[in-house]
């Protein structure tokens, strides 16, 4: 379940990018707004963050599981 979620928080901040990339490039061209570039970056530093959270997650199961069956 932790790998899974590790898995589909990496594809998030994955499209996360391209969509920041994406309105960056048509704030540059001048057919978008900054209001859009400042919204797609605070969407990629909430995927950012939800990817960071997956991985303690993932850390903290593997620690828990490793206790149970005593390995440490």
């Amino acid at each position: 379940n932790a790998i899974i979620n590790i898995d589909v928080q990496e594809r998030n901040v994955k499209l996360a990018e391209e969509v920041f990339n994406k309105t960056k490039i048509k704030y540059e061209n001048g057919v978008g707004s900054s209001f859009e570039v400042l919204q797609s970056d605070t969407e990629l530093q909430r995927a950012q963050g939800g990817y960071f959270q997956a991985l303690y997650e993932g850390m903290i199961s593997k620690t828990n599981y490793a206790k149970a069956f005593g390995k440490l």
